[in-house]
């Protein structure tokens, strides 16, 4: 169901967007908050990610449920039904989601032995709060459990239609995204905390780059585990719909691990010279520490992965790769339809410079090579993600908008 619809609008007008940007700042001042305690007290680094996460998500949590409360979901149960047959139901709904889960963990997650290690340590943590979950889920039932694409309309459609494929396929879109992305966000985001932390230690010299690099990942990676975690029709965060184009899955899924790894065999990674004491960053290499073009250059890139970062705050709690939750107008998106793309290639090219490569010739055209490849992974997930968005109306409207108001149409416009 679409709650916000303003279709027809003047070239001043913009789309009303699916989320307040208040909800997002909400989360970044929780999130900050909590960075300082478990600064100061210095808990395990376990106990302080489940800190930040809590921290950043109740605030939003909070704005969501006081934004959405007079909403009501129209979908009721489609007859009278005995407790048994809605038990049953909701067991088939389950049984289907753990056997997506499983085989998807098993083939892509245990590939990358440092997500398996990240999410055993959180699973004593975790397990008790998925448990009451799904007991709670199992005993009560509620009006948006009818809702299309939940557990409960699948093992109904199951029962009353038998093989259905529409209802199989989307049901084991929307759960392979949140299987595979949801174990990749927590292991990135509590080894962002780590970097953090540990940039904190570092001097001034790198550490004014480093840490706020550390800083900008930290919240991106938290709003997105938060975001894989918090489907919700209650707050209208459920998945409208997912991508079915298979040309989205491989642009989106060859840019995390594992798959990511084929990449670098078939060397479309960004490869550059050892930088020596440089900590990690390649561009340090090609000036000379400490001098204004040194730190100008450090500063565009801070600026970009602000943006970047921005992109993800934006979404509240809705973020979510292949996935409709519902179409983001405000922010960054009010100038660019793929901001968070734009600024992250951006960035890179400003990051490994392979113009000013101090090695051979053939070695800056492998560089170039590189980028250029990535740079075009990253055009086929915009256009796929459009080709999948402009089936919502509001899409259409905000495309519109975007063409005649964006940032790059102004700019036109002036030339």
């Amino acid at each position: 169901m679409q709650k916000y619809e303003k279709f027809h609008l003047k070239d001043e007008q913009t789309v009303s967007s699916a989320v307040s940007a208040w909800t997002g700042v909400a989360g970044i001042f929780g999130l900050l908050a909590a960075l300082i305690v478990v600064y100061l007290v210095r808990p395990g680094y376990t106990v302080a990610w489940l800190i930040l996460m809590g921290s950043a998500a109740v605030p939003m949590l909070f704005a969501e449920y006081y934004r959405n409360r007079h909403w009501k979901s129209l979908v009721i149960a489609p007859g009278i039904f005995t407790y048994q047959q809605i038990l049953g139901w909701k067991i088939r709904g389950l049984l289907f989601a753990g056997l997506i889960w499983v085989v998807t963990l098993t083939v892509f997650q245990f590939a990358n032995m440092a997500v398996t290690a990240t999410l055993l340590e959180f699973l004593p943590w975790l397990g008790p709060v998925l448990l009451v979950y799904l007991l709670f889920y199992l005993i009560k039932v509620r009006s948006e459990d009818w809702e299309p694409g939940t557990l409960l309309s699948l093992g109904y459609a199951l029962d009353q239609q038998g093989y259905h494929w529409d209802v199989w396929k989307n049901t084991a879109r929307n759960h392979l995204i949140k299987a595979f992305f949801l174990p990749l966000m927590i292991d990135a985001s509590y080894l962002w905390l780590v970097m953090f932390y540990h940039d904190l230690e570092r001097g001034f010299q790198i550490a004014w780059y480093f840490v706020p690099m550390a800083l900008l990942y930290l919240i991106d990676t938290v709003y997105a585990t938060i975001g894989y975690m918090c489907n919700s029709h209650r707050l209208d965060t459920h998945i409208r719909s997912s991508n079915p184009y298979l040309l989205a899955w491989v642009a989106a899924l060859v840019c995390y691990p594992p798959l990511m790894f084929l990449r670098e065999n078939a060397g479309l990674m960004l490869y550059t010279q050892n930088g020596s004491g440089t900590g990690g960053a390649p561009w340090m290499v090609w000036f000379e520490r400490g001098s204004l073009l040194f730190y100008s250059w450090g500063a565009v890139i801070v600026a970009l992965t602000v943006i970047y970062a921005w992109a993800t705050v934006i979404f509240g709690i809705r973020f979510s790769n292949l996935t409709n939750r519902g179409i983001i107008t405000n922010g960054p998106y009010r100038y660019f339809k793929h901001p968070a793309y734009l600024a992250k290639n951006l960035s890179w090219w400003f990051l490994y410079v392979p113009f000013l490569s101090m090695a051979s010739g053939w070695h800056t055209l492998q560089m170039v090579g590189a980028l250029l490849v990535t740079n075009m992974i990253y055009w086929c997930r915009a256009k796929t993600e459009e080709w999948h968005l402009m089936q919502d109306p509001q899409y259409q409207a905000y495309s519109k908008w975007i063409a005649r108001n964006g940032l790059f149409a102004r700019m036109k416009k002036l030339f």
